[in-house]
């Protein structure tokens, strides 16, 4: 029970003290990347708890995937409630997120996937594994099975995250009324 308590502490106390470390590092200029100061808050809450920095990390990560989870199956569950899909639907797409490839997570914060669902268009996450490929961070076989585990989206997912159109796709490069090679619209 005291250990959970102190993990409980540590995670609130790393989340308050790492938005006011960003805050006051975005304030005095860059002195380091938001993912150094994080940590150097996490090392530091770990030794005034007298834990190792590693398993607070460990469980920080643990405590948020868990929480994404849950928010997932909320959000879910009120589509199942709003009649947007089934509950055998719902089931699918918890399935289906459940098995999302972990080599996509070598997308994230690099032009990459957004979202659960590939967000980049097949077209665009199989010139992004192919580059991760090309440059040996991933093989080919765990693009295959990325490029194959996007490929199998169920069905009802556009029903609750209709496809984004690819990048080219998009008016101007910010969007819908941001182009402004074309005439304001008044």
């Amino acid at each position: 029970m005291k250990q959970t308590l102190k993990i409980a502490v540590a995670g609130v106390g790393v989340g308050v003290v790492s938005l006011a470390g960003v805050g006051l590092a975005s304030a005095h200029g860059p002195s380091g990347s938001n993912s150094e100061i994080r940590s150097e808050i996490q090392n530091r809450v770990a030794e005034i708890l007298e834990i190792d920095a590693t398993d607070l990390g460990d469980a920080l990560q643990k405590a948020g995937k868990e929480h994404k989870t849950a928010e997932r199956d909320a959000r879910l569950d009120q589509s199942v409630t709003d009649g947007k899909i089934t509950q055998k639907e719902a089931g699918e797409i918890r399935d289906w997120l459940d098995n999302r490839p972990e080599v996509l997570d070598q997308l994230k914060g690099n032009g990459g996937q957004r979202g659960a669902g590939g967000g980049l268009g097949i077209g665009g996450l199989e010139v992004r594994l192919a580059e991760l490929v090309e440059d040996g961070t991933i093989t080919k076989a765990e693009a295959d099975t990325a490029l194959s585990w996007s490929a199998d989206r169920p069905e009802a997912m556009s029903e609750i995250r209709p496809e984004r159109p690819e990048r080219g796709e998009w008016e101007g490069k910010r969007g819908r009324g941001h182009d402004l090679g074309k005439e304001r619209r008044f």
